[in-house]
């Protein structure tokens, strides 16, 4: 049994979508929980759309809710947009969230974290679920293949010809902090508790992962409906144009130490 409510902290193309719909349904079902998604990826959207570092001062003190520092964002940073709107909306479920955590499920991904309070407070807050995939150099791939096309989750499946991917260096080097920042952040939070992508997407059973995760089943039916489906289907490397430098930059970077490329 938890003593707090459970959080997702994971990474982009992790296979966190399963587990988070999974479990959603079940906090549904059972004690009438609300899921938020991802719930401060809009602030996260907007500090990068605005191209502000995630110290900002003004967003590291945001927990105190102070309304003359949700309008100061919009004076100082810039004109009102949608990034922007949604970020200050976001402020609001927070306020909700902090009040009743036990009321609502989100998953936190690793570069959403910008504020030391943010991290101290989700920290006290949540008993934190990690989830990984053992196979980093496939996540590697999907992720590439994301950051380039800008889809994350299509309910067909992300489909794109053979060599059409040009993955610049650039957004190798992005994909490469993401995943290595979670890494950081593994050792600084010393999980108690990690799903690995690979151990359930072949038998994603709803009632061996609340069995893992210690979530008493009682007369909850853990039958669903259709689950998310896998999002790429084909051989991530045929479609890049370059497939050999995309092995190299992964064989190149901290990463290989992490998690060996498994042989071609």
């Amino acid at each position: 049994m938890h003593k707090k409510p459970l959080l997702l902290f994971a990474t982009p193309r992790s296979g966190s979508t399963i587990f988070y719909y999974i479990l959603s349904e079940y906090l549904n079902r059972t004690n009438s929980v609300i899921g938020l998604s991802e719930l401060f990826s809009p602030i996260a959207e907007y500090l990068t759309h605005s191209k502000k570092h995630y110290t900002d001062l003004t967003l590291q003190n945001y927990f105190t809710f102070d309304p003359d520092i949700e309008t100061s964002i919009g004076k100082q940073f810039c004109e009102m947009s949608n990034y922007l709107q949604e970020a200050l909306e976001t402020f609001e479920k927070i306020r909700l969230v902090r009040m009743n955590p036990e009321k609502y499920f989100f998953k936190l991904m690793n570069h959403q974290i910008y504020s030391a309070n943010q991290l101290e407070w989700l920290k006290s807050a949540y008993d934190w679920v990690f989830i990984e995939r053992r196979n980093l150099f496939d996540q590697y791939l999907s992720h590439l293949i994301s950051l380039e096309t800008g889809v994350y989750y299509s309910s067909d499946g992300i489909r794109i010809p053979e060599k059409s991917l040009a993955c610049p260096v650039a957004l190798r080097s992005i994909s490469q902090m993401v995943l290595l920042e979670y890494y950081k952040s593994k050792n600084t939070l010393t999980p108690k508790r990690i799903l690995y992508y690979e151990d359930f997407v072949l038998n994603p059973d709803p009632g061996r992962i609340l069995k893992l995760l210690d979530l008493p089943i009682g007369q909850y039916n853990p039958q669903l409906g259709p689950l998310p489906r896998k999002q790429n289907n084909q051989n991530k490397l045929t479609l890049f144009a370059d497939p050999d430098a995309v092995l190299n930059s992964y064989k190149d970077s901290a990463l290989q130490e992490i998690s060996p490329i498994q042989t071609f």
